[in-house]
């Protein structure tokens, strides 16, 4: 969300690809496996560049799995994306499905096989986060079992897509100090920190008022370099980043 409010490219690597060692408020490991630690920059190349030197256990954080990075760049010819611009709990700005819609036809026009669909359980994954966050009453074995299912159901789901493009929020950056929280602020996010997969966020657009518009583009675990390939063609083909514009 940092990203797409500031208009900035960012990768959260699948969980378990990067250590969270040293990371500011995170407990790592097994005990956190909804958080990512990972890089923002300007561009989505930074992000390519950054990465290996990331991956990898450090003998520390017990959570990280020791997967290779691909050596191949993949290719955007014939991958399946499938995208939505509303998840059914907060509904997006004209401006944010707009710009959604310009980046799945920036990888139509790649190549890639486009389909409109919301995979399943996203309202449950936002019940799940509560109940992880205490602000639902849940026992720590319901809610284990619910997280697991909401897994087990992105995975069934993703053996049929290459890639999930989607908004990173239902509307731009708020107002500074702004002390109205949407319930739903968050509910694009929070599906695939429960999953884990890897997510790549990239300016796609401008809005009315001038502030950048960030896509989530959503790749099978341990396919982060498939995220940022899809990521660099819609940097690529809508623009990116910008200089910020001078108030006098």
């Amino acid at each position: 969300m940092p990203a797409h409010y500031c208009g900035i490219a960012a990768l959260k690597p699948t969980t378990g690809l990067v250590p969270g060692t040293g990371a500011y408020g995170l407990v790592g490991g097994l005990t956190d496996a909804r958080s990512q630690v990972g890089p923002m920059a300007r561009f989505v190349a930074d992000l390519v560049l950054v990465l290996p030197l990331l991956v990898g256990p450090d003998g520390i954080d017990s959570g990280v799995v020791p997967v290779p990075l691909s050596k191949r760049t993949p290719k955007l010819k014939d991958l399946k994306v499938a995208w939505y611009a509303d998840d059914g709990m907060a509904k997006p700005t004209h401006a944010i499905a707009a710009v959604v819609r310009s980046a799945v036809h920036a990888l139509a026009d790649a190549g890639s096989e486009v389909t409109e669909a919301r995979p399943p359980g996203l309202y449950e994954a936002h019940q799940v986060t509560l109940g992880y966050w205490g602000d639902k009453r849940m026992s720590h074995e319901r809610l284990f079992k619910r997280w697991d299912a909401f897994r087990s159901g992105m995975l069934g789901f993703m053996s049929g897509f290459d890639l999930i493009v989607s908004p990173v929020a239902p509307d731009i950056a708020p107002p500074y100090r702004a002390k109205i929280i949407p319930a739903h602020l968050f509910s694009y996010t929070i599906p695939y920190s429960l999953s884990g997969n890897p997510c790549v966020v990239v300016r796609a657009g401008t809005s009315p008022e001038g502030l950048p518009i960030g896509v989530q583009v959503v790749a099978r675990n341990w396919h982060d370099d498939v995220a940022l390939r899809a990521a660099h063609a819609i940097e690529r083909a809508l623009g990116g980043w910008r200089p910020a514009s001078v108030v006098g």
